[in-house]
């Protein structure tokens, strides 16, 4: 199989390009994304490995499907930003803010979210089999289970999702956000 390999300007890394597979199969290893904007962008299947984003941005990109495990997320800043599916085990997310984010059926294992807030965000079938939650704010995050929860390691100033601080404890129902009772207001 054939193989171009191109430096992308201002990027600290290469992009390999399999010429045989379509283009949303590019490779990234090792390629520097620190401080860049990836508002609206779209990332769909990319493959990015051992990646740093470290204080990138995004506003609605779309991560779905991705694949880049072992990569630096630490200290970005993303808001309504899809990871549907992606691969993200053992990734470092250390202060990252994850606001409203979609994490759903995505492997999480292994990575690093200590002191990140994940306020708002979905986690229906995500594995967070030994994610770091240490110091975590997941207040009002969604679909998250006890056995999620139970698979990730919580402390005391974990915020959990109604509201509480951690450790999460198998039985408390703390994994369901807090619903706020809707409140009408009726003219005469």
């Amino acid at each position: 199989m054939s193989h171009r390999i191109r430096f992308i300007p201002g990027c600290a890394g290469v992009v390999i390009l399999r010429t045989s597979l379509p283009p949303e199969s590019k490779i990234c290893i090792s390629t520097g994304f620190a401080g860049a904007d990836f508002s609206a962008a779209k990332l769909v299947r990319a493959r990015l490995r051992e990646c740093r984003f470290t204080g990138a941005r995004a506003d609605s990109a779309d991560f779905s499907l991705v694949s880049a495990p072992n990569s630096d997320f630490g200290g970005v800043e993303f808001q309504s930003v899809k990871f549907y599916q992606a691969d993200l085990a053992r990734g470092n997310f250390f202060r990252a803010k994850l606001v409203d984010c979609n994490f759903s059926e995505s492997v999480l294992s292994f990575a690093d979210f200590s002191s990140s807030s994940l306020e708002n965000s979905r986690f229906g079938g995500a594995n967070l089999t030994t994610a770091n939650l240490t110091g975590a704010i997941l207040s009002g995050a969604r679909e998250l289970t006890g056995q999620q929860l139970g698979a990730a390691r919580t402390a005391a100033d974990t915020t959990l999702p109604n509201g509480v601080r951690g450790p999460y404890r198998k039985g408390s129902g703390s994994e369901r956000p807090l619903v706020r009772p809707l409140i009408r207001f009726h003219s005469e």
